[in-house]
């Protein structure tokens, strides 16, 4: 990605995860009060604790910046932790959306998440992972999975990958869970119930060379086949939820489109949402899929929603909900935690939750074809051509 602005008096702030990839960026308004809202505001929906930000000519500081944002939280939490040698306004040679570390002039400034500011306490590096993402509930130790060795949905996922990652340099594909990590027989109860239910499997990908772009993505021409960053900092529950949604996007555009419509006049202004989405996404289309399938990815996250889908038809979904509830008590609280949280803009949020859990229902009951049955296909936006529900945090 080349950080250049069209107008070299504005400001830019970039947010990074915890391994330092680029998932939003955006444009900062002069004041520094007003950015700092914004700042805070931003990291929390994106999950994102560290900002870099590119001063134009108002020449705000990393120290200055951070005065207001520390005040607005009533910390001495943000302050400067390295600098990088990136220039907003050319082609950087960091093209990967990665910052290395390196001597330079932009500042990185951590955001104290919105929990460290409760407590009132920050290691200045707070960790975003979910408490369910890959790494903490399969654990890091993975093994390759030889190309030669791979059926041929997997092959068909992995040649997805690659054309998602743009030339990023190799993917693979791996097999988690080699230890035993706490969580994992939890997790790998909840994924088979779930993928068996729904028909689905899942392929963990990992890019040995460079970050991937995405966290999760299925491919129109498998819409079977969900395919999960094993880097990922989001959570199984979100990316399976989201990435499930994706697949009903392709296999069954009856129901989708029909929930869609409910889900959506259902909705209250949700257009600082679609705003954040701007930086990945370009059509009102693709902010609908996004947001409709974020409300999928953070009910499954929810007891709740088990429990009404559990009430919607026991003979089926019995053994799915009581694995999914057991994997989230072993959770606990940790779960709380959203990447990209629609939930607040819904009054009756009840309602809402009927609809899915309907249209939930009538998915499984149905056809679910091995490729996309759209008469056309959504719009492309940059490298997203597989239409990969990617979180950009945006």
């Amino acid at each position: 990605m080349a950080l250049r602005a069209a107008n070299e008096s504005v400001n830019w702030v970039v947010y990074l995860d915890g391994r330092r990839r680029i998932r939003a960026m955006n444009l900062l308004p002069d004041d520094p009060k007003a950015a700092a809202k914004l700042i805070l505001r931003d990291t929390s929906a994106h999950g994102t604790p560290n900002v870099v930000l590119f001063p134009g000519t108002t020449n705000q500081d990393a120290e200055q910046w951070a005065k207001p944002i520390n005040a607005l939280t009533s910390q001495e939490q943000s302050r400067p932790l390295d600098s990088f040698p990136i220039d907003p306004y050319e082609p950087s040679a960091k093209e990967d959306g990665h910052f290395s570390e390196g001597d330079g002039g932009y500042n990185v400034i951590s955001i104290p998440s919105r929990d460290e500011r409760s407590a009132g306490q920050s290691d200045g590096q707070p960790d975003i992972e979910a408490a369910d993402s890959p790494a903490n509930v399969l654990g890091t130790t993975y093994q390759p999975v030889p190309e030669q060795n791979l059926p041929d949905w997997a092959r068909r996922g992995l040649a997805a990958t690659e054309r998602e990652a743009g030339g990023r340099g190799k993917v693979s594909v791996v097999q988690l869970g080699i230890k035993n990590p706490p969580g994992k027989s939890s997790t790998l109860r909840f994924s088979a119930e779930l993928f068996s239910l729904f028909r689905k499997r899942i392929l963990f990908v990992k890019g040995t060379e460079k970050p991937l772009p995405f966290d999760g993505m299925i491919s129109p021409d498998d819409p079977n086949t969900l395919i999960i960053d094993a880097d990922a900092p989001s959570g199984l529950t979100y990316l399976f939820g989201h990435e499930l949604g994706h697949s009903i996007q392709h296999q069954r555009p009856d129901l989708y489109d029909a929930f869609q419509k409910e889900l959506l006049a259902m909705a209250g202004d949700w257009s600082d949402y679609r705003e954040k989405l701007h930086a990945s996404y370009r059509t009102e289309e693709q902010f609908r899929a996004e947001f409709t399938n974020d409300f999928i990815g953070n009910q499954m996250g929810d007891p709740v929603f088990w429990q009404r889908l559990h009430q919607r038809n026991p003979g089926i979904f019995r053994r799915l909900v009581d694995a999914a509830l057991a994997f989230l008590k072993e959770l606990g609280s940790r779960i709380g935690t959203l990447e990209r949280d629609v939930r607040p803009y819904f009054k009756d949020i009840e309602a809402a939750r009927t609809s899915l859990v309907k249209m939930l229902e009538d998915y499984q009951l149905g056809p679910m074809p091995e490729s996309s049955v759209r008469t056309r296909k959504l719009p492309d936006h940059g490298n997203d051509n597989e239409l990969s529900g990617k979180l950009h945090r945006g």
